[in-house]
């Protein structure tokens, strides 16, 4: 939980190392979230800066349970301090939350973009959305693709009473599967929308994934190097030296790519280890250089 704590800080003090907006940025610390350590006179511990800020990010449970009334409670003070927040990211254990935190972020009259990661339930969308009268982007994201059920009659008729009615949405970010129900819903509408339905990816982690690709080539070039020099040492016909070496090269990289493949849904992704012992390096930098700082607010 230490760790955890360590690097919440440090997102909300280097917010464009982790894709957000460059811009003061308050991160709520969602260990206190567990159901031990939580209550209503405590508050809740979140770092960075606690009045006056533009970002409000609140990441995922860190026992993989949903918020619940409470958690929303401890949260809503965040929301009445900073009106002027422009950038609200919920990640997918906020969603049973949205019906409390709705009237909260009817206040933020300056609140541009919203991310709700992951969030599966259209209804809980549309509910949340549309308190965000003054949002213009809504993005999308997910990391993985929760199993949704939106082809109900309710489902649809939430996404598309939220496309004619809300006053200033103009984009709905996200990848291709996920706007497709977006879409469908449109087909029902009863009037012109003028919403646009924007596929993206993130361009971050695709270099990120090629950098973890270039990393895999090292151990894959060590045994191309290490079959090369056998196929020296057992006098093998120099037309089959390349051969062999090469074969070994891209069966090597080849085993690394199905091994981190199958291994996503147990320990995740590579690339995303990859990149939390970059952060931790960074990190171990700025304290050895003196230029570490940290920042930590109690919401009472």
């Amino acid at each position: 939980m230490t760790d955890m704590e360590k690097m919440l800080g440090y997102v909300a003090l280097n917010p464009s190392l982790f894709g957000f907006a460059d811009q003061p940025t308050c991160v709520v610390n969602t260990a206190y979230f567990l159901p031990s350590l939580r209550s209503r006179p405590r508050g809740v511990w979140a770092f960075g800066t606690e009045r006056g800020c533009k970002s409000i990010i609140v990441p995922s449970s860190l026992n993989q349970e949903n918020f619940d009334k409470l958690d929303a409670q401890l949260i809503e003070p965040l929301f009445r301090w900073n009106p002027g927040v422009e950038y609200v990211y919920l990640s997918q254990y906020c969603q049973p939350m949205a019906a409390q935190l709705a009237p909260a972020l009817a206040r933020c009259h300056r609140l541009r973009e919203v991310t709700l990661e992951g969030w599966n339930d259209a209804a809980a969308i549309h509910r949340l959305v549309m308190a965000c009268k003054h949002a213009e982007v809504l993005d999308t994201y997910s990391p993985d693709d929760p199993p949704r059920e939106w082809k109900s009659e309710l489902s649809v008729q939430a996404l598309a009473t939220l496309i004619e009615m809300h006053p200033r949405l103009r984009a709905v970010k996200s990848h291709r599967l996920y706007l497709g129900d977006w879409y469908e819903a449109t087909q029902f509408s009863r009037c012109k929308h003028n919403i646009a339905l924007v596929p993206f990816s993130c361009d971050w982690i695709l270099l990120h994934h090629l950098l973890f690709l270039m990393v895999l080539c090292v151990p894959s070039y060590a045994v191309y190097r290490l079959i090369k020099k056998l196929c020296v040492v057992y006098s093998v016909q120099e037309a089959y030296v390349w051969f062999w070496s090469v074969m070994a090269f891209l069966f090597t990289f080849a085993s690394l790519v199905v091994f981190d493949t199958i291994g996503w849904k147990y320990q995740g992704r590579g690339w995303v280890h990859m990149q939390k012992y970059f952060i931790l390096l960074k990190r171990r930098v700025d304290i050895a250089m003196n230029v570490h700082q940290t920042s930590l607010a109690k919401l009472h």
